[in-house]
């Protein structure tokens, strides 16, 4: 739920609660002019429970914006976060593009005569679901996923 549909929603919610409140206060200036001794007591008690509910509408708005909040500061959190192990992501020396100038891949300690894209793509030929593959090497299943549907439209369009 974003903070463009809570606004909304307060903006609505009071154009109702207002529309209300200036509803009864015409029908209390009716009955008042009709009834020169003042408000009966069920005109009142009427008046009471429509404050009760506004009352009750309003502190539900107010919890309802507040979890928004809440959603959208854990949900600001979790971006950072994310952006944060990207950058860690592309700062890593395995990310090049194959092992260093004058190192073979055995000096490297790597299995695998490339980089990681390469080490996925291997993996999942050896039938590897995804998430072994994410947990095997460290990455996200959204980054092995694209790996591979990468390889898919390259082997397509070769």
């Amino acid at each position: 739920m974003n903070i463009e549909v809570l606004l909304g929603f307060q903006v609505i919610a009071d154009i109702v609660l207002f529309c209300a409140i200036i509803s009864l206060v015409i029908v209390v200036t009716r009955e008042s002019k009709k009834r020169a001794k003042g408000i009966d007591k069920n005109t009142l008690h009427e008046f009471r429970t429509l404050i009760e509910e506004s009352q009750s509408a309003a502190e539900f708005l107010l919890s309802t914006i507040s979890e928004g909040r809440k959603s959208l500061r854990d949900l600001s959190y979790a971006l950072d976060q994310k952006e944060k192990s990207l950058k860690k992501l592309i700062d890593r020396p395995d990310m090049t593009a194959g092992p260093r100038q004058g190192e073979s891949p055995a000096e490297t300690g790597d299995q695998y005569s490339g980089n990681t894209c390469e080490r996925v793509i291997m993996l999942a030929r050896r039938g590897i679901p995804e998430r072994d593959i994410a947990e095997s090497l460290g990455l996200p299943e959204g980054e092995i996923s694209l790996i591979l549907g990468l390889d898919r439209k390259k082997i397509e369009n070769a």
